[in-house]
């Protein structure tokens, strides 16, 4: 079921602000993969061309400083609307031609650390920092990786399932507790 505010969905709207934008005014997604065992981050815009945009102040690394996103096809399958319990979760496609994803990936196997995945889109016509804020940040539950493409699916931290309180009381530890 669509998760719907005032009885508009977010897919509804979205195409109805797509229908009336300026023509030429292009959105442009971007992808941010981070581990802090990679060498560096990998930065894709999903265009033809190299983008060189301005991060927001507030991101982790480069904060407000202009840094490079390498034009790479990508396809985003956004998480579903609705009001269920169940954890939502991304899936992207990237294509892998030149290697440098399963690299990157391959130098991090093994490490209990997630990949940290961020989706920012840009204006093209105002490229000193993201049009939509904050951006998206999930991390990377499951990697697949084929010669050609990497599909990564990333899912939100999981709150409801926080154990409050952190600690499990156990009638062997606390006799008190039994009756």
């Amino acid at each position: 079921m669509p998760l719907t505010r005032h009885g508009v969905t977010f897919r509804d709207a979205y195409l109805e602000a797509a229908a009336i934008a300026n023509v030429r005014r292009a959105m442009l997604e971007t992808l941010e993969l981070y581990h802090p065992l990679a060498p560096s981050r990998l930065r894709f815009v999903n265009d033809r061309v190299v983008l060189q945009a301005a991060l927001e102040p507030e991101a982790p690394a480069n904060g407000g400083q202009i840094v490079e996103f390498l034009a790479c096809p990508f396809r985003l399958v956004p998480a579903e609307e609705s009001d269920s319990a169940s954890n939502p979760q991304d899936v992207i496609e990237i294509d892998n031609i030149s290697g440098a994803v399963s690299r990157a990936l391959k130098l991090t196997r093994g490490s209990l650390i997630p990949w940290v995945l961020t989706s920012r889109v840009y204006a093209s016509d105002q490229l000193d920092a993201p049009a939509q804020t904050p951006p998206t940040v999930v991390e990377c539950r499951s990697v697949q990786t084929t010669t050609k493409t990497v599909r990564i699916t990333g899912a939100f931290g999981d709150a409801g399932n926080v154990a409050i309180p952190a600690l499990t009381f156990k009638r062997s530890e606390y006799p008190t507790l039994a009756r």
